[in-house]
């Protein structure tokens, strides 16, 4: 890689780097304050009177005094912040008037806004809401609305949804829940991002199609071009998981990706070449950039910068124009488009510029896991890169182009592993030996697949698909031998978002005593890890101490985490570690504590020193709870400090007074609204304090 150089931090050269930290100021305070419309009107006359006096400015001076362009800077900035602030709460319902959830309504006019998910159970999709129907007036209304329909069996649906369906249904729609456990992935934030605030559980007899071809044409174009070349890889790749990589690899369907083809790439720390995006692009513009090498010179350096453009927008298209694959079409397009205006590289500028568009555009797009982990994995390989790269001064053409991927690796994972630990817990061991590996398959199965699809049936096409499914086989075999290698994963616990701070100063620190030999970095890399080390102490020390138990919401399931000093048990009627509703909502608390837990099931008996199951009976040293989860003969006089009722199971409080007493009762989410406050009216009159976990918070003892 002759000419290549580092990549030098200029603030002053890149006046984009500058403005989006303002938009992002503003954004993060929309982020954490909760929507107010008097405030939003506020910060509304804040960017306009900002952005007028900075006109005014400009016209009155004509820039002709230098001592003034301080005070022009302060005011731009202020307005990005504003307007950064003010587009975050612009289409929430407590802002917008025009949303649908504002008044009562019969039913809502809409759109199918993407290509329907099909599970066993349910067809999902989000609604574009258009109108409301109430007493036969319609009236214009906004906002999106997910919906999911009940199937009425696994083989027969009764309707088909495609993008851009037009739908009456029903008005029958809830505000979607937060999460209620602790470290629970938080649903409802995620679906915010995509200004999706309600949801509806239908029947097919309550949705009726009333129309066609209501949402974008392009977009149309796009999801139906993809679906139909994921039914051709399916007729030609038999087999379902050399299918269902290939499908993702290739165009990001990953509905027939399977859970443990999801934890294979996900412990081997390969889990980007699943996300169709920035690492796709990038080997789509590689490969094409080198074979436009006989353009270089400046009279074609447009017409290069054309064709490559032109390119990574016909595979965004074959994509279906999922948001990651737009979100990199966009940051390389405006990269090219910045080599081919301008000698100096302002690579820094342009990635600034490029996320300046997509926040203006979407200020939600910021708290998107794949925004951020594709930023900082840019910014890591562009300026860590050079350094790794530049450092052992190979002159052998082997070595040096095994050296570049492993820089790549290398720099990519510096910039991004606080973030993925923080969000989920683990650190992959052998990231850099899978990532060397996986390389070269993945932009085999790229071109050979686009390639496959894009073939005629015959003699070449069977060829090439044969050797796409023994690529495929290798890599998934690879792949799996290295996430079955002893310690392939590190759990680490970042519960708290200063952690994954604290650790990218340390690495910033590092990088800057390294590289530039900042001696002054030496004091924040020692504080940093002082910090970090001395939470880990008192963590430690409180673990030592510690007897909690934790009553999970579960809905009709039951989960109680009973956490021992350094151990971890979990009382439960799951079956094992591998059920859907533990892995969402209760596995993510252990990780967090980095304990894997002990499963007991619900009717086991367990007796560890002073930690004792008995079947419907929990003990914890002094800490005493019973499980009433069906009508039961219950002798003697039990004494217990919690009681948890289920399943509508105790008919009335004042019958088991004389056979168990017990301080405060626990109605979980397997019990009915109406029996819930039928206890509560009761527990009332008894005085005896209820806590409701059914859609409320885990309780914690």
């Amino acid at each position: 890689m002759q000419g290549l150089k580092e990549n030098n931090i200029n603030f002053a050269a890149w006046p984009f780097v500058r403005f989006v930290f303002a938009l992002i100021a503003g954004i993060g305070m929309g982020h954490w304050i909760r929507p107010q419309v008097h405030v939003f009107y506020l910060v509304c006359i804040i960017a306009g009177l900002s952005i007028a006096l900075f006109f005014l400015m400009i016209g009155i001076t004509k820039l002709r005094k230098f001592r003034n362009y301080p005070t022009l800077s302060v005011l731009f900035y202020i307005f990005l912040f504003a307007l950064g602030w003010a587009r975050m709460w612009h289409p929430d319902p407590l802002i917008q008037r025009g949303h649908f959830s504002h008044d009562p309504t019969d039913a809502l006019i809409g759109f199918v806004a993407d290509e329907p998910r099909i599970t066993e159970k349910t067809i999902r999709f989000p609604v574009q809401v258009t109108h409301s129907v109430t007493d036969s007036l319609i009236s214009a209304r906004k906002g999106r609305l997910l919906l999911s329909i009940q199937r009425d069996s696994l083989n027969d649906l009764e309707q088909i949804y495609y993008y851009g369906d037009q739908l009456l249904i029903e008005a029958d729609f809830n505000e979607l829940k937060p999460s209620f456990n602790p470290n629970e992935f938080n649903y409802k934030q995620y679906m915010a991002g995509r200004e999706i605030w309600h949801q509806s559980y239908l029947t097919h007899k309550q949705v009726k199609k009333i129309g066609e071809n209501q949402g974008d044409d392009l977009i149309d174009f796009a999801l139906g071009l993809r679906e139909n070349m994921v039914a051709k890889l399916e007729s030609i790749l038999v087999e379902k998981d050399v299918h269902a990589i290939a499908s993702t690899l290739v165009l990001g369907y990953r509905s027939d990706l399977d859970r443990d083809l999801l934890n294979t790439f996900s412990t081997t720390g390969t889990i980007h070449v699943l996300s169709v995006s920035g690492l796709h692009v990038g080997i789509i513009f590689s490969v094409f950039s080198f074979l436009l090498l006989w353009n270089r010179k400046s009279k074609w350096i447009w017409l290069k910068a054309v064709i490559l453009i032109a390119l990574i927008w016909l595979y965004a298209l074959i994509t279906g124009l999922s948001p990651s694959v737009l979100r990199a079409s966009i940051m390389l397009s405006l990269g090219i488009l910045a080599l081919s205006m301008v000698r100096q590289n302002q690579i820094y500028n342009t990635i600034a510029f490029s996320a300046f568009i997509l926040l203006m555009y979407n200020p939600r797009f910021l708290s998107d896991i794949g925004f951020q982990l594709s930023y900082l994995s840019v910014l890591g390989i562009v300026y860590f890169y050079p350094k790794f790269y530049l450092a052992p001064g190979f002159s052998n053409p082997i070595l040096k182009t095994l050296w570049s991927y492993i820089s790549i690796s290398l720099a990519a994972q510096l910039a991004t592993f606080p973030l993925v630990t923080y969000y989920f817990y683990f650190f992959p061991v052998y990231f850099l030996p899978a990532n060397l590996f996986i390389l070269l398959p993945a932009t085999l199965i790229l071109y050979i697949g686009i390639l496959v699809l894009l073939l005629p049936s015959g003699g070449l096409q069977l060829f090439l698909a044969q050797f796409l499914e023994a690529t495929i086989k290798i890599t998934k075999e690879v792949l799996v031998y290295f996430g079955e290698l002893p310690y392939s994963s590190l759990n680490l616990r970042w519960t708290e978002s200063w952690h994954f701070l604290v650790l990218y100063l340390v690495v910033l620190a590092a990088s800057f005593f390294v590289f530039h030999k900042k001696k002054t970095a030496i004091y924040l890399i020692f504080i940093g890890l002082i910090l970090l080390g001395l939470d880990r102490s008192l963590q430690k020390y409180s673990e030592r101490h510690l007897n909690q138990i934790k009553i999970y919401n579960v809905g009709k399931n039951t989960a109680i985490g009973i956490f021992q000093r350094e151990n971890a048990y979990l009382y439960t009627n799951f079956k094992d570690e591998h059920d859907s509703t533990f892995e969402y909502s209760v596995k993510p608390s252990f990780l967090a504590l980095a304990k894997p837990p002990n499963f007991i099931h619900h009717v086991d008996t367990f007796l560890n020193e002073d930690f004792l199951v008995y079947e419907h009976f929990i003990q914890l040293g002094n800490k005493t709870l019973f499980v009433f989860d069906r009508p039961m003969e219950l002798q003697g006089n039990i004494a217990v400090d919690l009681f948890i009722v289920k399943n509508n199971s105790l008919h009335s409080i004042s019958e088991m007074q004389d056979i168990m007493t017990f301080d405060q009762m626990i109605l979980d989410g397997s019990n009915a609204w109406w029996y819930i406050q039928k206890m509560k009216v009761e527990a009332e009159k008894m005085k005896i304090p209820v806590y409701v976990l059914k859609d409320n918070f885990h309780y914690v003892w």
